[in-house]
């Protein structure tokens, strides 16, 4: 088929398209249902690793290649996400090409976006409501729709639905349920009702998993180390009330720098600024984590992230490794259960910077209160780093019978906040003795 006759390239059937959807990468049922829906408006809550983003890459993609003078406005939460959408389409057009067997014209091509020679455009942008607005689209997408910040977040969506009304286009929205009370979840909620135009598809973890064996096994065992809320919200398309959490989305993603790129530790790291360690050893089938900060003045940036599974031995020797590459001023370790031999043998191979921290519940709750303030004044800058994210989300506030506020992560099937608990410790203000409450 040559795709610079226009009337050849108009008259490709939608099984046409599916087929080649499908060797491009979109295999599974629910990629192959979202393809079908010609609804203007389509809506999807996600599980993670479901690939939706690749569905929406090939969607886009063929959209663009097979109308003519079609323009897609892919809109995601930071630039780092845009790229990555754009990579998958990019990676998607190179498989298009291979299965047409000729090239397909274009007379630009670039990072955020391409123009076919026949008049399509497709565009990856991030977070910005006025370039949204400079552009008349048949179609915008929100991707990662569930991330975006309450106000950002509906002010994208007004400028998005405001860039549809000259060629009277349609939108599409997919995300994972990062929270209630954003416009995400507003539409997810009338779309439930059928108060909206959106089709609705909810595409829980088990859908993948009929047909892919590998992702089954991993989600299961993803299941011992993540508590019933962090669980039922990442794979089981659950929007969780922000009300019974320390801290609520929105907050943790004001506090997200995209430019900050993690080090692996595993070679010498010189920085001009002072570094902590915490460190939550682990406890029966939890992760150990270790969380590595830098500090400028009151502030903290998160600079590295280790996770391990493994025999207490190998665990030191990192630790120990560790400590030669980023030479930390502090190393804070949970000193109770694990934390005690691993203490006495820390502090002999390493000296005085390993700093016991005793987890208390009256120790718990200052640290969470503490990084709760810290939060709230935007003095901690996160990576985007959604499992860090999830396990700060997913600590809980309760009140004992006796009217005792207390902060947990639940353990429910054998998950614990590690990396949050580590990070409590790397930036704790436990020295200091103006402690100042916050209202929660």
């Amino acid at each position: 088929m040559e795709l610079k006759d226009r009337s050849k390239r108009q008259k490709v059937s939608v099984d046409n398209k599916l087929k080649w959807a499908f060797d491009i990468g979109a295999t599974f049922d629910y990629q192959q249902n979202w393809l079908k829906d010609e609804s203007k408006y389509k809506l999807c809550v996600k599980a993670r690793q479901i690939g939706m983003t690749t569905t929406i890459s090939i969607e886009d993609l063929l959209d663009a290649i097979f109308n003519d003078e079609f323009v897609i406005i892919n809109v995601s939460p930071s630039q780092r996400q845009s790229d990555r959408l754009m990579w998958y389409v990019n990676k998607a057009f190179h498989r298009i090409q291979k299965i047409l067997g000729e090239s397909i014209p274009l007379l630009t091509h670039k990072r955020d976006g391409m123009v076919f020679r026949h008049g399509s455009e497709l565009w990856s942008l991030p977070n910005n409501p006025s370039t949204v607005m400079g552009y008349d689209a048949d179609r915008v997408v929100i991707d990662e729709a569930g991330i975006f910040p309450t106000t950002e977040g509906r002010q994208i969506y007004e400028a998005t639905m405001g860039s549809l009304a000259a060629k009277d286009g349609g939108m599409s929205l997919s995300g994972m349920p990062y929270g209630r009370g954003k416009f995400f979840f507003d539409q997810f909620e009338a779309a439930k009702k059928k108060e909206n135009d959106f089709s609705l598809h909810e595409i829980n973890w088990t859908e993948r998993a009929k047909q892919d064996p590998k992702y089954k096994g991993a989600v299961e065992q993803q299941r011992q180390y993540l508590s019933k809320i962090q669980f039922a919200q990442t794979y089981e398309c659950d929007f969780i009330d922000e009300n019974i959490v320390l801290f609520p989305f929105d907050l943790l993603h004001s506090c997200v720098d995209s430019e900050i790129r993690l080090i692996s530790g595993e070679i010498p790291y010189k920085s001009d600024l002072p570094i902590f360690f915490g460190i939550d050893f682990a406890k029966k089938q939890d992760k150990t984590s270790i969380v590595a900060v830098t500090k400028n003045g009151d502030r903290y940036k998160v600079v590295m992230i280790k996770n391990i599974k493994d025999n207490y031995h190998k665990q030191l020797e990192l630790i120990v490794k560790l400590n030669e590459n980023l030479t930390p001023q502090k190393i804070y370790i949970d000193e109770t259960g694990p934390g005690v031999p691993m203490l006495d043998f820390l502090t002999q191979k390493i000296g005085s910077k390993v700093t016991p921290i005793s987890f208390s519940a009256p120790i718990k709750e200052r640290l969470m209160i503490d990084m709760k303030n810290m939060f709230v004044d935007g003095r901690i800058k996160l990576p985007e780093q959604m499992d860090l994210i999830d396990e700060l989300h997913s600590i809980e506030k309760s009140v004992t019978d006796h009217g005792t506020t207390r902060y947990l992560a639940p353990r429910d099937e054998g998950g614990h906040a590690d990396m949050a608990f580590a990070l409590s410790m790397a930036v704790n203000q436990l020295e200091k003795t103006d402690f100042r409450f916050c209202i929660i």
